[in-house]
């Protein structure tokens, strides 16, 4: 398993968002790939110093963007050829964003979920911090208008092909692999 991370500009949030992914219960071998997506703060190698993980987390620049990509499925596309290249064993993929805290058991409860549901890609909403008064007015606004475009019940009926990975998503790692660079915007 191999958790790919996209990061610009979040040094103040990657070290807990890294930490929480290297404390997965996972049972089996997992690695984190810090993505850093030309941040001016360099927030991934804020991330890799504090942390201090070199046979568990790799951290990568990422190359310049070509044209027809947006800045983060770059990056992740980026993460993805990296599991590859570094021969890391990795039956499944988490995406990730670097902002979010994962509870012990995250990775787990994706596999298992993926495997007893026969699904090639699973995703959670994570629960999304709204502690100032500006995320207080704005984030369940943006749940409200994502929950219009992609509703839940819709998303989560495998008779339909419609997919909504909202910051947490475990993909089967070859099926991802081959499609990864169809997805650019």
């Amino acid at each position: 398993m191999a958790a790919v991370v996209p990061a610009r500009n979040e040094v103040d949030v990657i070290a807990q968002a890294v930490t929480t992914l290297l404390e997965q219960d996972y049972p089996g071998e997992f690695h984190v790939i810090v993505v850093d997506d030309h941040s001016t703060a360099d927030a991934a190698r804020a991330a890799a110093l504090q942390l201090q993980c070199p046979d568990r987390l790799t951290v990568l620049g990422a190359k310049p963007l070509p044209p027809g990509w947006s800045g983060k499925v770059w990056a992740q596309s980026q993460g993805i050829e990296a599991v590859g290249t570094l021969g890391l064993p990795a039956d499944f993929l988490l995406l990730t964003d670097a902002d979010i805290g994962h509870p012990a058991d995250a990775v787990t409860q994706l596999v298992a979920r993926a495997d007893a549901e026969k699904r090639d890609l699973v995703s959670l909403m994570v629960r999304l911090r709204c502690y100032s008064f500006w995320e207080k007015a704005l984030i369940p606004a943006f749940v409200f208008f994502f929950a219009k475009l992609y509703p839940f019940a819709w998303v989560n009926n495998p008779r339909n092909r419609t997919a909504a990975a909202c910051w947490c998503a475990a993909a089967r790692w070859k099926k991802q692999a081959a499609s990864s660079r169809s997805v650019r915007n």
